[in-house]
């Protein structure tokens, strides 16, 4: 037998109006509570929409202002030095035509051949270099009994030398400083380079 029925019948049939008074209250508590919680809901997204809108508004206008800033100086720039800005243009095509005209001498003439002969024995004196360092690498490595480190202190030592032989101590510094933050790379990986790194590359 259900109990919970029995009691809510006996309770209706004793109190009619009470029992339906009771009802009423209860369906009336959950539907204040429905709308309660619609109406936080609506709240909370509209006032998230109202930021979102007011702030992509605050952003707009001031880029548009920004630009407009923007143009004022840069106009105003253009405006306060066209004089100096003809005066350089001025000189620069003067400074131009002078070095066209010093490089058109027989003297320089002469020392531009001399320069792309040097850039040509340069290039085939370095390659040939790079060879025989690769070749002793080679050579190194292959070698059974030098452990990994011997031959890894080996590859410096002559790839140091090597370095000694082509550079100045001033050079070789500046190379150092160019290469500090570059990511290092193998020995036979710089055979098709045309210049040489800085020993901290082994």
């Amino acid at each position: 037998m259900d109990f919970n029925n029995r009691d809510n019948n006996l309770y209706s049939n004793h109190f009619p109006n009470k029992s339906q008074d009771y009802q009423n209250q209860n369906q009336t508590q959950k539907q204040n509570q429905i709308e309660n919680t619609n109406t936080g809901i609506i709240n909370y997204h509209t006032n998230n929409q109202l930021s979102l809108n007011n702030n992509c508004q605050m952003f707009r206008d001031n880029r548009l202002q920004l630009r407009q800033s923007e143009e004022i100086i840069m106009n105003t720039i253009k405006d306060s030095t066209k004089q100096e800005v003809k005066e350089v243009e001025a000189a620069v095509e003067k400074l131009n035509t002078k070095i066209k005209a010093v490089l058109e001498t027989p003297q320089m003439k002469q020392e531009q051949v001399k320069v792309e002969k040097y850039q040509k024995i340069m290039k085939v004196s370095l390659k040939n270099a790079m060879e025989a360092f690769n070749e002793g690498v080679k050579q190194i490595k292959a070698d059974t009994k030098l452990s990994e480190a011997d031959k890894q202190r080996y590859i410096k030592l002559m790839y140091d030398k090597l370095l000694a032989k082509l550079y100045t101590p001033q050079e070789i510094q500046a190379f150092q400083n160019m290469f500090s933050n570059v990511i290092l790379i193998a020995p036979n990986e710089l055979r098709n380079q045309r210049s040489l790194p800085p020993s901290n590359r082994f």
